[in-house]
């Protein structure tokens, strides 16, 4: 309540917005500075503040800290996943395909760790992660399914999602997890990727046990 009566500004510029312009104002604005300081870092007074509004008017639009932070860890997904789209598109190959993928995912975390951190937390897709329910796999996991069944057509693996999924996935978001935590040098994530997806992409063409 306090915010408003320091920012006497703000009455007339927040006029300015229309309703669903300062939702997208604030999820920009609130991305941006997570990107910068991380969840644990982030105020959403500085939000407001930042786009010449009070408080009163973020909690119109969002009941709280964490609610507004749900809605920049969907548009981070939103974000993850279409780049992980586009670099699937333009192979043909699967092995080829899950490189791609593979690279777009680790350097996704390297470039953006806290907005990577967000997307698995508690306010990304956390609570709703299952590695049992494909249904249930956030949109990354997702395009992962479809590149190993893809795979699997084309003969690169012999081996379904159900199978291999989380055998691929861990790998991978293994590898890119310590990108994020900066243990993996931004010039040596290609090779590093490289050798990651060799090694399950062996895996994934070695016959299931007959027993």
């Amino acid at each position: 309540a306090m915010a408003a009566k320091d920012e006497p500004e703000a009455s007339s510029t927040r006029a300015s917005y229309h309703h669903g312009d300062l939702r997208e104002a604030l999820i920009r604005r609130a991305s941006e500075l997570v990107a910068r300081d991380g969840v644990a870092g982030f105020r959403l007074r500085e939000a407001a503040r930042s786009l010449g509004v009070d408080s009163a008017s973020v909690y119109r639009h969002y009941r709280n800290r964490s609610d507004l932070l749900m809605a920049v860890a969907d548009r981070a997904v939103d974000r993850f996943t279409d780049e992980l789209d586009a670099a699937r598109s333009v192979h043909e190959d699967g092995a080829e395909q899950l490189h791609a993928v593979a690279l777009g995912y680790v350097r996704f975390a390297e470039a953006h760790p806290h907005l990577f951190r967000l997307v698995f937390s508690t306010l990304g897709v956390g609570p709703q992660l299952s590695l049992r329910d494909n249904e249930k796999l956030p949109r990354p996991g997702q395009l992962f399914l479809e590149v190993i069944e893809h795979c699997r057509r084309t003969g690169v693996s012999d081996l379904s999602f159900r199978t291999a999924g989380v055998l691929t996935w861990t790998g991978i978001h293994g590898l890119a997890c310590l990108a994020a935590d900066g243990l993996v040098e931004a010039d040596g994530i290609e090779r590093h990727t490289r050798e990651v997806t060799l090694g399950i992409l062996r895996s994934l063409r070695r016959p299931r046990d007959s027993g």
